[in-house]
């Protein structure tokens, strides 16, 4: 990950770069739930390794006033934790520490609270699904699909002459929106017994496919039920040694 922002002269307005000058991306999607990570639609790394792989491109980039850390690109996200610290806060039976107390518990449906959904229900989980083998069981390899043909077309425009920086900042505020609007749906998707739709059914109501709402891939990599106990059971070590 790039550190710092490199682009110091006038005549370069494209920023890529977390922490830019023109904003603190962690600043730009605040959320009223913790633990929450900013998470840029467009990803950092993968808009970096396209704009610089084609040198031809680097002057209608330069003159672009995108700003990857900029509202139309960050979305907050939650983690696996934030669901469980939602859904699991009553362990006042479970003695810290006692982790086959806690795991027998969770066999006899602690897990299963009667919470109502969170400010954050519908949001697939920053930690499940960002990385993986394809594209289409990796929100990364989606996006550096997305870029790499965007570029491609970037530069059949460029010996065209038929595009400027104004183009560029558009292109990627729609690509960042259609992205938004990809998630949002991906976070509706049904997982729960009773064939509703969202996060808040398909962890208080869980059926085979329990797992999708919470992916941010297009096909989510599923996850049995014994492998949720074990985050559980995992988040739940994290907060007793603090």
């Amino acid at each position: 990950m790039a550190k710092g922002h490199k682009q110091t002269s006038k005549r370069v307005e494209f920023c890529r770069v977390p922490n830019c000058k023109r904003s603190n991306y962690r600043d730009v999607c605040p959320a009223s739930w913790k633990p929450n990570q900013a998470h840029h639609l467009l990803c950092v790394s993968y808009v970096n390794k396209a704009i610089t792989r084609k040198t031809e491109i680097k002057p209608v980039i330069d003159a672009s006033k995108w700003c990857i850390n900029s509202k139309t690109n960050m979305l907050a996200m939650p983690l696996w934790g934030t669901t469980v610290m939602h859904y699991c806060s009553d362990f006042s039976s479970i003695t810290a520490g006692d982790t086959k107390g806690l795991a027998k518990a969770l066999a006899g449906g602690l897990w299963k609270s009667k919470k109502g959904a969170p400010a954050f229900a519908n949001i697939p989980h920053h930690n499940y699904g960002h990385s993986g083998e394809d594209a289409a069981s990796s929100y990364n390899l989606e996006i550096k699909a997305k870029l790499d043909k965007w570029v491609a077309d970037v530069q059949a425009d460029v010996k065209a002459h038929q595009i400027t920086g104004k183009d560029v900042h558009e292109d990627l505020n729609g690509m960042a929106r259609e992205m938004r609007h990809k998630l949002k749906a991906r976070g509706k998707r049904k997982g729960s017994a009773t064939g509703g739709a969202g996060t808040h059914d398909a962890w208080t109501k869980p059926g085979p496919q329990w797992y999708k709402p919470f992916s941010m891939a297009q096909t989510p990599t599923p996850i049995p039920r014994p492998k949720l106990t074990e985050k559980i059971v995992n988040i739940a070590q994290s907060l007793w040694s603090h």
